[in-house]
């Protein structure tokens, strides 16, 4: 009996450690939190719509990983990134990734770009939440308010 309270406490303590950065605010809305030490050098949203070429919405940008005790800069890597307005989740992207020669320099960016999403309003500003890995630690950061722009 004892065992089995011993592995229940263990479960339960393993999953609420592992949902640190995501948590409920008092109205039930998802409330995204930073974990890593990083400084964004350029984050830039547009929508495409030049004449001749299918709208699609774009990210491009560029990262500074910064020293931190809790991991490795040069072994962190940027996986996913999470396009939010009104605090929903409206792209889920697989970024193309390159780092530099330093390793802790990450610049990222749709490929061709992502079809337009109904829930998307280009004329509001997007949060942008972005989800690294390093080993098995999965580590986040939200770059609130970032204007789309428009091409054309």
């Amino acid at each position: 009996m004892i065992n089995r309270v011993l592995i229940f406490g263990l479960l339960v303590l393993t999953i609420f450690s592992c949902t640190s950065t995501v948590r409920f605010n008092k109205n039930d809305k998802f409330e995204y939190e930073s974990t890593i030490n990083i400084k964004v050098n350029k984050a830039y949203c547009w929508i495409n719509e030049m004449p001749g070429s299918e709208r699609r919405f774009n990210i491009t940008g560029d990262i500074l990983v910064l020293e931190s005790p809790g991991y490795n800069c040069e072994n962190v890597e940027l996986k996913t990134i999470k396009i939010l307005q009104n605090n929903l989740e409206v792209y889920f992207i697989k970024p193309v990734v390159r780092k530099d020669d330093s390793k802790t320099r990450i610049q990222f960016s749709t490929v061709k770009g992502l079809l337009p999403n109904e829930n998307l309003d280009i004329n509001k500003n997007v949060d942008i939440y972005f989800i690294f890995e390093e080993d098995d630690d999965i580590f986040t950061y939200l770059k609130k308010n970032c204007k789309i722009d428009r091409v054309q």
